[in-house]
């Protein structure tokens, strides 16, 4: 017997269905005890129509002294422990030191109780987007001067046909761990958003807009917005738009983001002040938007960017600002 009990399920196996039976038959119940009525299966069992019975769930457990099954030789009964082989036991120790391993590794667990499940088809497709996920919503976040008060997430292609709870959540976290730090973690994030009076907005297509799948998040505030989007390239994880422009970022270590006036001599610049303080530039990316004369470069540096560093690039003539984003936590 393997099936739930339900009102169509209890007692299922009673004198009258133990009557229809070919004598001869061997019942064992894995299920629930009351699917079947004690009292007629040792009645059975006693007629020869039940020749042997394996049960290891009960009406009441533990079993009752007075329970009429505890007095035929040819009845087995364990006390509820039917999954307990060691085999199961072994497969069981494996997938809880692998979920003790992912959460030591910060990485969500499928099979928590205080947060929504997700399918293990699922959690193959969306675990490689989720470090993304979560830099995305560090960089929006930062990118904007003015309290948060709305974020968009929209999801673009293939990726759109899954359940992306948890890649929402990713992007959340990241939204809260700059400056929450280790007290944020995919728990207890959609909580602490909504604290904030943050309001989160998904948004699912399976058109395509230039990649097989792309996530945008988008932060609003009283006075504009950012937006960021990303797409994996392979295994890797690139920022592909910023703010309109088009790039190809790899997102690690600290980000130094500069918009500026489209002409000669301004990155170089910058490479300057960063070189007199020792920071190397790790990695360098340009965009240009529809707005004649702008651009953007976004630097990867290996090293924190003092204020007064900052300071220095922001008086350059020609550069809008200067905005330093940390994702070495991530």
């Amino acid at each position: 017997m393997h099936l739930p009990l339900t009102p169509e399920t209890k007692y299922l196996l009673n004198a009258q269905t133990f009557a229809k039976m070919k004598p001869g038959v061997r019942i064992i119940n894995c299920a629930r005890g009351p699917v079947i009525n004690e009292h007629d299966l040792a009645q059975a069992v006693k007629d020869g129509i039940v020749a042997g019975a394996a049960v290891d769930v009960f009406e009441k457990e533990p079993i009752l002294q007075d329970n009429p099954l505890l007095n035929l030789d040819n009845v087995i009964l364990t006390p509820h422990l039917g999954a307990s082989t060691a085999e199961a036991q072994i497969n069981v120790a494996i997938d809880v030191a692998k979920s003790v391993a992912s959460v030591l590794k910060g990485e969500p667990v499928s099979t928590a109780v205080n947060m929504p499940p997700v399918a293990s088809d699922a959690l193959k497709v969306i675990k490689p987007y989720l470090t993304l996920a979560e830099k995305m919503g560090c960089l929006a976040f930062n990118l904007s001067e003015n309290p948060v008060n709305t974020v968009n997430i929209k999801y673009n292609g293939e990726i759109s046909q899954i359940d992306t709870t948890m890649l929402t959540t990713a992007v959340l976290k990241g939204i809260l761990v700059s400056h929450m730090k280790a007290s944020v973690n995919y728990v207890n994030a959609p909580a602490l958003i909504k604290s904030r009076g943050i309001k989160v907005n998904e948004n699912k297509s399976k058109d395509l807009v230039g990649f097989a799948n792309l996530i945008t998040v988008t932060v609003q505030t009283d006075v504009g917005e950012h937006m960021v989007a990303g797409t994996l390239f392979g295994e890797d994880g690139r920022v592909v738009l910023l703010d309109g422009h088009r790039l190809d970022i790899d997102p690690v270590d600290w980000l130094l983001i500069c918009p500026h006036i489209d002409k000669p001599g301004m990155i170089g610049q910058i490479g300057k002040i960063l070189g007199d303080v020792n920071i190397n530039i790790a990695g360098m990316q340009m965009g240009r938007t529809t707005t004649a004369g702008t651009s953007i470069v976004a630097m990867t540096v290996e090293a924190f960017v003092p204020d007064d560093v900052l300071a220095k690039i922001k008086e350059i003539n020609g550069i809008f600002g200067a905005k330093l984003v940390d994702l070495t936590g991530f």
